[in-house]
């Protein structure tokens, strides 16, 4: 238990800049988590290699198959260039690690090349790319308890790039799509007169169903190796089955706690009303406990869970595994699947996802009360509400309420939906004077301070804060942001 703990501290301190963090009094982002441009140019480099090692007899195939590839290739660049991959930050290095053991225990995994990034992204995945590249979602780290849980799905990931899937998939689709009944079936729909559109679409659904059964049988080929690689490095199976009970429902949101609105935004001067909570019309149904919301298994992002994991089980069965529940396990994950939950919230602001941003900082807040970048966050995400109410496109950053979402999600919405601009206003600024004015002193305070200065301030006013923040803190993250916010283009 002790070489695990120490291991977790390792991890986290190997960053240089940052420490442990406290939780409980404030968060720390991470900023400087991008890999170096030589780094990305190399790992680039190896989807070319990736090209060049497939051989088609089919000259289009082969085209076709190298354009998707390079396609990819300027994606993976992309995101890096987006900022939405991490590499040398505590997370990724604590993942990197975790590879590199089931690497070493497995001498299938002898001399290969894996690399690991962390994608900033809501949607609860991970992904092999290809190529050694592997891609795991902060939204999917936030959702996982434990070390072994991120485990199983790192080996399910390497049994992907084992397995050449992802070129196997393109051949699969180009043949299917390129068949002689495809082609032919297009040609009649062609010399139909009405409802092309529509036969189209149903015709790609009949060929590629085809394809998404091969997909299957490949996430299956891919659970069964990953099974093995995992048991190898150590790990019992009882977190593998139990990993894939969670993916059946994964898609949820992870928080579902009662957030008290009056308490966080009552004040003397401006009293909480009630009426804010209360849906109109039909929108009384949506948060009614009749209305199912479990997804169709189709529209999950990962399908196929219940079969999955009775092959799963099989194969432990068969091969002797150890399927018991450990007496312990690590407590070094508990601490990266915090920090990515910050990192969420942090993302969800970066990309203006402003009602995702509001709710998960009011969870965030009821369970760390007294953390100063939680209250910070809640001024910010309100800023960029107030906005968005200003300049009109409240619909693109802030969602209506709907029967598939939780109960907690959609009361919040009802909650944003019902204000009017006086009512933000000053639900900002007064929240921002109980829980930051004179309360918080460092560079993110400083910064949310210079948003609820800048209201009504003219233009040139605003330039005066980036001028005053410089002074104050001279942070490079946030003095960005301000620039972006407040400096005019020319």
């Amino acid at each position: 238990m002790l070489r695990k703990v120490l291991f977790v501290l390792v991890v986290a301190l190997c960053c240089g800049a940052y420490s442990i963090q406290n939780f409980k009094e404030n968060y720390v982002l991470i900023t400087n988590y991008r890999a170096t441009p030589e780094f990305i140019k190399a790992i680039a480099d190896n989807f070319d290699t990736m090209r060049l090692a497939g051989t088609y007899s089919n000259k289009d195939q082969k085209k076709d198959i190298k354009e998707i590839l390079t396609a990819n290739k300027k994606a993976f660049v992309s995101l890096d260039t987006s900022k939405l991959l991490m590499r040398t930050d505590t997370i990724t290095k604590y993942l990197q690690a975790l590879t590199d053991r089931i690497q070493q225990k497995n001498p299938l995994l002898k001399g290969k090349k894996i690399t690991l990034f962390t994608y900033r992204t809501e949607e609860p995945n991970a992904a092999n790319w290809g190529a050694g590249v592997i891609l795991v979602n902060l939204d999917l780290l936030s959702k996982y308890t434990n070390e072994e849980e991120i485990c199983i799905t790192l080996c399910h990931e390497i049994s992907h790039d084992l397995k050449n899937h992802v070129i196997h998939g393109l051949e699969e689709k180009y043949a299917v799509l390129n068949s002689e009944a495809f082609k032919k079936e297009v040609k009649t729909i062609k010399q139909t007169e009405f409802g092309k559109y529509k036969q189209i679409e149903a015709l790609l659904a009949k060929f590629l169903s085809k394809n998404t059964k091969s997909s299957r049988t490949k996430e299956l080929e891919a659970d069964s190796l990953g099974l093995v690689l995992y048991c190898n490095a150590g790990y019992s199976a009882y977190y593998a089955f139990q990993e894939m009970e969670k993916l059946d429902s994964i898609d949820k949101p992870i928080f579902f706690n009662k957030i008290d609105y009056s308490k966080q935004f009552n004040s003397p001067i401006y009293p909480f009303k009630k009426s804010w909570l209360e849906p109109e019309g039909e929108e009384e149904t949506i948060t009614g406990s009749n209305v199912t919301r479990e997804r169709p298994d189709s529209l999950k992002t990962h399908p196929d869970c219940k079969i999955r994991l009775q092959a799963l089980k099989r194969i432990a069965k068969r091969m002797n595994y150890n399927t018991n529940k450990p007496a312990q396990s690590s407590t070094a994950y508990n601490y990266f699947k915090t920090v990515s939950l910050f990192e969420e919230l942090e993302y969800n602001q970066s990309e203006y996802n402003v009602g995702d941003a509001i709710y998960q900082a009011l969870q965030l807040n009821t369970l760390y009360p007294n953390n100063a970048y939680v209250k910070c966050s809640i001024v910010n995400s309100l800023y960029e509400f107030y906005n968005s109410k200003i300049d009109h496109y409240m619909s693109l950053v802030v969602d209506y309420p709907k029967n598939t979402n939780p109960p907690e999600y959609n009361q919040m919405l009802i909650f944003l939906n019902n204000l009017n601009l006086d009512a933000v206003k000053n639900i900002l600024t007064n929240y921002y004077d109980t829980n930051v004015k004179n309360k918080i002193n460092d560079a993110y305070g400083a910064y949310v301070a210079a948003l609820v200065s800048s209201i009504n301030m003219t233009k040139k006013d605003k330039e005066n804060l980036i001028v005053e923040y410089k002074k104050k803190y001279n942070d490079p993250h946030y003095i960005r942001l301000l620039t972006i916010k407040f400096k005019p283009k020319k």
